[in-house]
């Protein structure tokens, strides 16, 4: 399963690195780069989290990012 974080935003503001931080907040994952950018999709690689880890976190950033899209603010979202 891959351990990554991509959000899509439409063109504009917010970009998906002004998101990052909140969906990430409290979960001990790290803030950094973006491994990709391809106009409004990023994507951070998080593989070096252990799967325990990355399994208890993931219902955290599906709720962050489902919140993210229903306020219009992202168009896709995935963890």
């Amino acid at each position: 399963m891959p351990k990554t974080i991509e959000l899509d935003c439409p063109p504009g503001h917010p970009r998906p690195g002004d998101l990052i931080a909140d969906v990430i907040k409290g979960t001990g994952l790290p803030l950094k780069e973006a491994k990709s950018r391809v106009f409004g999709c990023w994507c951070w690689d998080y593989s070096e989290v252990p799967d325990e880890q990355w399994e208890k976190i993931r219902p955290i950033l599906k709720e962050r990012i489902v919140s993210l899209y229903n306020r219009g603010l992202i168009r896709y979202g995935s963890w």
